[in-house]
């Protein structure tokens, strides 16, 4: 994955900054090939934009998307700049024992309104096997200031053992004819979603550099860190309904108010 003449375009696979050629594409997953409209990837794989920096996230819920927490490392944890393509963002909320300096729980999830979601996806709850073919999906983009979003582009990689044998993530990529490692995912694509049978498996933490020829791209293990995502998930569902709830007692409170005042009103009249 190159930056071809374009530098750091930001597209939904891509933390991408910087400036763009008008009217090129810049696609981030090398070879990537167009997600037709009627395709699982489209829609929900989103942009996340941030003083200088973008991301990737991808829908889980009507309300929630996930990315990676270190997109956000160079915010200090003020998230106010942070905005979601086409979304309102309402909250942000990184892993608790998310660390910077050491791997593992490079998990987010980012809180939107409802954006009308086809629940379809299955989060990994097991490792996946060395060899199981997957997708990796993304944005390219278009115009002068490389904000405009363009078509959705993916993939196809296939898991394989990590350089580091040590790291808890998940590593994937793509070969060569000489069966050389690359990676297809650049650095600054942080938050690009790893699907294999329809399982989200992993959220890509790094990339290394850009096509590298030894080493694949790591993603955070999705099964190392599904029940933190569906128990806030989960809550964000409960505090919702209790919202609705409570929205909607108010509102028979205000009418049953008003009757009476209404009463009281012909009282006095009559």
């Amino acid at each position: 994955m190159e930056y071809n003449k374009v530098l750091a375009l930001a597209f939904l696979l891509s933390c991408a900054i910087g400036d763009t050629v008008a009217g090129e594409i810049s696609l981030r997953l090398s070879g990537g090939t167009k997600v037709e409209s009627n395709k699982e990837e489209f829609g929900k794989v989103l942009m996340v934009h941030g003083n200088g920096f973008s991301c990737t996230a991808y829908a889980v819920s009507e309300t929630a998307i996930i990315t990676a927490a270190s997109c956000f490392d160079s915010q200090d944890g003020n998230f106010d700049s942070i905005s979601i393509m086409e979304h309102t963002r309402t909250n942000v909320i990184v892993h608790e024992d998310y660390n910077k300096d050491l791997p593992g729980n490079n998990i987010a999830i980012i809180t939107i309104e409802s954006m009308g979601f086809e629940d379809n996806i299955i989060l990994a709850s097991e490792d996946t096997k060395s060899g199981t073919n997957c997708r990796v999906t993304g944005y390219g983009e278009t115009g002068d200031d490389g904000s405009t979003l363009m078509t959705a582009y993916y993939e196809n990689v296939t898991v394989m053992g990590c350089t580091n044998k040590e790291t808890p993530y998940i590593c994937a990529g793509v070969t060569d004819d000489n069966n050389n490692y690359h990676g297809i995912v650049c650095t600054g694509d942080i938050g690009a979603p790893l699907v294999c049978n329809n399982q989200l498996v992993g959220i890509a933490v790094r990339g290394n550099s850009c096509g590298s020829e030894t080493d694949p791209d790591e993603y955070q293990k999705i099964k190392d860190v599904k029940d933190w995502i569906e128990t806030h998930i989960y809550n964000l569902s409960t505090s919702s309904t209790d919202s609705t709830a409570m929205d909607t007692t108010a509102s028979a409170n205000l009418l049953i108010f008003n009757y009476f005042v209404f009463l009281l009103t012909l009282k006095v009249i009559f």
